[in-house]
């Protein structure tokens, strides 16, 4: 109960919001259910073998890191299913927050408004806006390193005190319960944040256009709601003002910033319209009342018409997501399938893959690029950017070019990595003239100049694999939409053809994949021009930056560990 009730149009968004988390909500317990029985089968065969080890082997922690390894890999499965999911949702609740308050303008006034378009970077930017010193990206990580602590902690523990499966699957399932609650709090708490700031910008925009507005605090009334939220509720401020509970102030519900206001919160505001401007302009069909629609026929009518692209902008997130299930597949992360399952699936993604291939071509949507090693140079000789590119290279620049392409790429790279005068003064080169040292300084330096010559006119995707692997702090620390870095000092060789990236391997690999986005200025593909051009080479300048988008990490058939990075150019300053 509300001391005031909502009127139909704020009821289909309170309905609305109710059903997509409730959507949410079942997919996410069936990812947890998932990943739980995947746990309980890791948990039964280590109990299962401790509980015949003689007691030597049962110090052993070999056995022990090898199987905290493997739970770590569920629950980055489960990571990567629960992140994205409960990012979406929070989006949604943002555009509804803002178009809703649209919506219930037009509707209770009986008048059609124009309004600016919700731009996908002001969602993005709340987003990853900190809350109490943490993102929202930040907060659901912490929670997966919470819950791979405290299983593993519960497991090994479990095993030393003799307690047998059946207990330890119990206080496990019982460990995966509360994150799986504490996800749901996450979102529900982050979604109605970004849905509190994005009805402020509305509230903003329609004063600006004309609209004389307040707006008012409502809250669920009943044995839930906390008493500070009762005191609020009825509550009407000035749009530029903000709500005062003893003396904390807040834009909106979940906008205090302090935990014990913000979470699990149900409140929200309404608008209280005082007068419009004359020139607000009415509608023109007829003087009586519009016809109700529902928040779904109105968004389709006011938003789709105004920003058509956005069909196309789910299609291509479908597409994406195609594209990673087909991957995984590939990779053999299959989850809980099994082989005929997969089988089939595969089967129905690809086909489905295909036909989204051919939808989005009726959009103005930037895909990037990701074909076969035939494909790859007619991308690029498509392109005028790339050809008017090679165009202006000079004799001396193509010789530069091939001059790293061949056993000359260390030097230049540990000219770039280390700096002049350690390479001047390396005895390694103390046989070389000083003429030729500064000949190869000039010509290392150069190549950035030259590859910076072109800029990407459109989007594809290349791929570098590592020896190695990161661990620890360095492998922990790399919070995907978070965590930007200088991978490199020197020039970085990439390839857009996957297969020639992976024969780069050793019994631990890091593979980048990344994104470059039409406009980009960070290299050149000098595949062409190489004296590998099966490698389909495309050259990253020196120091440039990334943003780590994902990550994962899983077991390889050589005993050691994959890492895949996925990236994107960071372009701020």
């Amino acid at each position: 109960m509300r001391m005031q009730q909502l009127d139909k149009w704020n009821k289909e968004l309170e309905r609305l919001s109710s059903s997509k988390f409730k959507d949410m909500d079942s997919e996410l317990f069936g990812h947890y259910k998932g990943a739980l029985k995947q746990l309980k089968i890791e948990i039964k065969a280590y109990i299962e073998n401790y509980e015949v080890l003689s007691f030597s082997k049962k110090l052993e922690v070999e056995q022990q890191i090898k199987t905290a390894n493997r739970i770590d890999e569920i629950l980055w499965n489960l990571n990567d299913k629960v992140n994205p999911r409960i990012n979406g949702h929070v989006a949604e609740e943002a555009e509804q927050g803002y178009y809703g308050t649209w919506y219930t303008l037009e509707g209770n006034e009986n008048i059609q408004l124009d309004f600016p378009v919700l731009n996908e970077s002001y969602i993005e930017r709340l987003l990853e806006k900190k809350v109490a010193g943490k993102t929202l990206s930040r907060r659901l990580y912490d929670n997966r390193d919470q819950l791979a602590e405290r299983v593993t902690t519960a497991l090994f523990n479990g095993a030393v005190k003799g307690k047998g499966y059946a207990k330890v699957a119990k206080e496990i399932g019982e460990l995966t319960e509360a994150n799986y609650k504490q996800s749901l709090r996450i979102a529900r708490t982050e979604g109605g944040r970004v849905q509190s700031s994005s009805k402020q910008k509305a509230y903003e925009e329609a004063k600006n256009k004309g609209i004389s507005l307040q707006k008012r605090w409502l809250a669920t009334l009943d044995k839930k709601t906390r008493h500070q939220h009762q005191q609020l509720d009825g509550q009407t401020v000035d749009v530029e003002e903000q709500f005062n509970f003893n003396g904390n102030l807040a834009d909106g519900p979940r906008l205090f910033g302090i935990p014990g206001l913000d979470i699990n919160c149900r409140c929200t505001t309404i608008s209280v319209v005082n007068g419009m401007s004359p020139d607000l302009r009415r509608d023109e069909d007829s003087k009586e009342n519009i016809d109700y629609k529902n928040y779904n026929e109105w968004y389709n009518n006011k938003v789709k018409e105004k920003a058509p692209e956005n069909e196309g902008k789910e299609i291509k997130r479908r597409m994406d997501f195609l594209k990673a299930e087909l991957k995984k597949f590939d990779m053999g992360d299959w989850g809980s399938l099994t082989e005929s399952e997969v089988e089939v699936l595969y089967e129905s993604y690809y086909e489905e893959l295909e036909e989204v291939k051919e939808k989005i071509k009726d959009f103005d949507i930037d895909v990037p690029f990701s074909g076969s090693a035939g494909g790859i140079d007619k991308f690029f000789n498509t392109q005028e950017a790339h050809n008017s590119w090679k165009e202006r290279l000079t004799d001396e620049d193509l010789t530069i070019i091939d001059y790293y392409t061949g056993p000359d790429y260390k030097v230049y790279n540990q000219i770039m990595r280390e700096g002049d005068e350690a390479f001047l003064n390396n005895k390694l080169y103390r046989g070389i003239s000083l003429e030729s040292k500064q000949k190869e300084i000039e010509r290392a330096n150069k190549l950035a100049q030259i590859i910076d010559g072109y800029q990407a006119e459109n989007s594809f995707k290349t791929y570098r694999s590592i020896r190695g692997m990161y661990e620890g702090q360095e492998w922990d620390e790399m919070i995907p939409g978070e965590y930007s870095t200088v991978l490199d000092k020197g020039y970085m060789s990439t390839s857009l053809d996957l297969d020639a990236a992976n024969k780069f391997y050793g019994l631990n690999t890091i593979r980048l994949e990344i994104n470059v986005k039409k406009g980009d200025k960070i290299g050149a593909y000098v595949g062409e021009l190489s004296r590998s051009k099966d490698e389909k080479e495309f050259l990253i300048k020196p120091n440039t930056k990334f943003k780590v988008l994902s990550k994962s990490s899983r077991e390889n058939s050589r005993g050691g560990i994959d890492q895949t990075i996925e990236l994107e150019v960071d372009n701020s300053e």
